[in-house]
C-alpha cells in the first residue's frame, strides 16, 4: 500500500521563489511581482519571510526598512456601492502608500478584486497603471493558477507590468510496504 500524506514544508520550501521575489522588488522601477500558485498558506509564508528578512536587515538594501502590507481590496470593491466611491477610496489608500515610502502592497485574490471592480465599471488596470510603473512603490498580486491563466494572461497590460513567479505545492507520496 503507498499513502499519500500531505507533508507540512512551508519552512523549508519556498526558497527559489523568496529569492526571486526579493529580486523582483529590488528593481528601480517596475518592481511588480504576481505570486501564482494553489497553496495559499505557502504563499502567504513567504511574504511573511520576506517581512521577517527585511525586520532583521537581511534583505536587499533596496527594500530595507519597508514592510509587506497584505490588501483585501476585492472586500474594498465589495463594500463600495458605486465606482466613484470605490475609486476614490482605492486612489487614496495607494496615496498613502507612495507618500508613506516603505510599504510593499501584497493584492490578495488579485482576480477577484480586478472582477469586483469590473462589476463597479472601474477599469482597475488603467486606474493603477500610474502606481505599476512608480519606482515609489513595490507591488504584490496573489493568484490561483487557474485564475490567473483564465483572468490575468490575458491582460497585456498587467503581463507588462509584473513579473511572474510560480509558488510550487508539494504533496510527498509515502510508501507502506505492510
Amino acid at each position: 500500500n503507498v499513502v499519500s500524506t500531505e507533508i507540512e514544508t512551508h519552512n523549508v520550501y519556498g526558497s527559489k521563489e523568496l529569492e526571486a521575489l526579493e529580486s523582483v522588488l529590488s528593481k528601480s522601477v517596475g518592481a511588480n511581482a504576481f505570486l501564482i500558485g494553489n497553496d495559499k498558506e505557502g504563499i502567504l509564508n513567504i511574504l511573511g519571510r520576506l517581512n521577517y528578512m527585511i525586520e532583521e536587515g537581511t534583505a536587499f538594501p533596496e527594500i530595507e526598512h519597508k514592510r509587506v502590507v497584505l490588501f483585501d481590496a476585492e472586500l474594498l470593491a465589495t463594500s463600495q456601492h458605486n465606482k466613484s466611491n470605490f475609486e476614490l477610496k482605492l486612489l487614496n489608500l495607494m496615496n498613502e502608500a507612495v507618500k508613506a515610502g516603505n510599504v510593499i502592497v501584497a493584492f490578495d485574490n488579485f482576480p477577484a478584486f480586478l472582477a469586483s471592480a469590473d462589476a463597479l465599471g472601474s477599469d482597475v488596470v488603467a486606474l493603477l497603471d500610474r502606481y505599476f510603473t512608480t519606482s515609489e512603490l513595490e507591488i504584490v498580486a496573489i493568484s490561483d493558477v487557474d485564475r490567473f491563466h483564465q483572468v490575468i494572461e490575458r491582460n497585456v497590460a498587467l503581463m507588462q507590468r509584473f513579473e511572474k513567479i510560480y509558488v510550487e505545492y508539494f504533496i510527498f507520496l509515502v510508501g507502506n510496504t505492510e
